[in-house]
């Protein structure tokens, strides 16, 4: 009784600790690639809260050889202009919205790592379970055509070909069981000790409810995904940071410096103030080079953002070809079922088993697609909209369940 109590104690503690999909896809917020982003975020608010009109302080002590008494003292500040402290202030704001865009773009790559994990342990086990199916099928295949040796009707070349087919899906099957077991371990490893993995395929969205997904974010031609926003905020970035440098470069008042010095025993002091004369120095050249440079930066990014609706167009074309190839693969596994398969009377034993081994291939072929469609569909969302857009949801799931408002 004490055996069976601590059995069913064990299978309940099993039961609490098992992790879904839901809760695999969230935990994504608790990695440290992602946390980091915090820290980064509250620099920054401390450093945007500090504002200084002063960019340098110099000292400096001066000695003249032919008198040890005659020290003198400088003290020199270097200011910003108005306009460079200007738009100082709205680098900072600019870096703070950088940092929150780079968090989601972050979670973003972390949260399809996620899904890519998800989607390959459901392939392994379910593509090992149906080689498993057919293996048991070519034994049978053999079993049967070694009975039937001394009969006239024996072909040789049967035998030799499913023994062969036999023996390379049992290699196959030994690679599908490592990479099951490595989808295993890499999950587990961002699990606890305690937790168990229950992803299960009936809670995955079905190749119909993402053909329809699909087509709806299709039609929005505006790119909302997070790189994309990411990729805006680098351009303003870029912007404000020519601005600055025009304004360091187009400075009025550049210094004042005051100092002691001891003349005829007494202490004298002194003031002096810089200017800068913006159109009569040879910083022209300067801003002319910078500003090519930052329009080089700019035309850079342009690109990346055309590239990734380039990017979203073809994964989309990729995504409808899968589509369509895996609906074709159905009407024909409709019409080769295994329910119709046992309806013809007068075909031999050997026959039935190599019609049902044909449809266990169809079905892995299917499997195969599955995963293409499941992973191409991850990656459009994430160049149309964006995988890690609040409220966080889970995008296997059938209705898009809501993981964090």
């Amino acid at each position: 009784m004490v055996k069976c109590l601590l059995i069913i104690f064990f299978i309940t503690c099993q039961i609490c600790f098992s992790k879904n999909i839901n809760e695999y896809i969230k935990e994504s917020l608790n990695d440290v690639r992602f946390e980091m982003f915090d820290k980064k975020e509250k620099v920054l608010n401390e450093f945007n809260s500090f504002k200084n009109l002063i960019d340098d302080v110099t000292i400096e002590v001066e000695k003249e050889t032919d008198n040890n008494s005659n020290l003198k003292y400088y003290c020199k500040f270097d200011f910003k202009g108005i306009s460079e402290m200007h738009y100082e202030g709205k680098m900072n704001e600019i870096l703070l919205e950088k940092c929150d865009s780079e968090k989601l773009v972050i979670l973003s790559s972390l949260l399809k790592e996620r899904y890519f994990l998800i989607i390959d342990y459901l392939y392994y086990r379910d593509i090992s379970i149906l080689s498993d199916s057919l293996l048991l099928v070519y034994n049978d295949m053999i079993e049967v055509e070694k009975r039937n040796i001394d009969k006239l009707d024996f072909n040789i070349e049967n035998l030799v070909k499913v023994e062969e087919d036999y023996e390379k899906l049992r290699f196959e099957l030994i690679e599908f069981d490592n990479k099951l077991k490595n989808s295993e371990f890499v999950i587990s490893e961002s699990l606890s000790k305690s937790d168990s993995i229950d992803f299960r395929s009936n809670d995955v969205i079905s190749v119909h409810e993402i053909s329809k997904v699909a087509t709806d974010f299709n039609l929005k031609l505006i790119n909302e995904s997070v790189i994309a926003d990411y990729i805006e905020i680098k351009k303003k970035e870029i912007e404000v940071e020519w601005e600055i440098e025009r304004a360091k470069k187009n400075r009025i008042l550049d210094s004042f410096r005051f100092g002691m010095d001891k003349k005829n025993n007494e202490d004298v002091l002194s003031f002096k103030l810089g200017f800068n004369i913006p159109f009569l120095n040879n910083r022209m050249n300067d801003q002319i080079k910078t500003k090519i440079d930052h329009l080089e930066k700019l035309a850079d990014l342009e690109y990346d953002d055309s590239s990734i609706l380039e990017q979203k167009n073809k994964v989309f074309l990729q995504l409808d070809r899968y589509i369509k190839q895996y609906n074709l693969l159905n009407e024909f596994l409709d019409k080769k079922s295994e329910s119709k398969i046992f309806q013809y009377n007068n075909v031999d034993v050997f026959s039935l088993l190599s019609i049902k081994g044909s449809v266990l291939k169809y079905k892995m072929r299917k499997v195969e697609l599955y995963r293409k469609i499941l992973q191409s569909y991850i990656e459009f969302i994430e160049l149309s909209k964006g995988l890690a857009s609040f409220p966080l949801v889970n995008y296997l799931s059938h209705d898009f369940e809501v993981l964090l408002r």
